[in-house]
């Protein structure tokens, strides 16, 4: 059960961390809207509230299957927020005319997409 709480602070670690950077290989900053931002960090504290549960939950010895709830809960907000995320980050890369050609986008895009659990 250690390795999967670890896993999942490592993980709302690199998710918090794409939301300021999740340009592709390219490594340019993104800009996500004042609402996605806000959303994305109600999302993420909250994601860490459950891991902490999870943590206090093995320390008092709890039922396994009530752990392994919650840690399907903690995977699914995970994965709500990288959804949020992606949507954003679609949203810009299909916006920003700089970036290039249409298949320098779609090429850019589909390796963010790659790193998404």
């Amino acid at each position: 059960m250690g390795r999967l709480i670890s896993w999942s602070v490592v993980w709302a670690n690199w998710l918090s961390d794409r939301i300021m950077r999740a340009g592709g290989s390219r490594g340019n900053l993104m800009k996500m809207s004042a609402e996605a931002k806000e959303d994305m960090g109600k999302r993420l504290r909250r994601l860490e509230g459950q891991v902490r549960g999870v943590q206090k939950m093995l320390d008092e010895d709890r039922d396994c299957r009530e752990i392994v709830q919650q840690l399907a809960a903690v995977r699914s907000a995970a994965h709500q927020a990288s959804l949020i995320l992606v949507r954003s980050y679609a949203s810009e890369c299909l916006m920003d005319e700089s970036r290039g050609t249409a298949q320098q986008t779609i090429n850019e895009l589909v390796d963010v997409l790659t790193r998404v659990p």
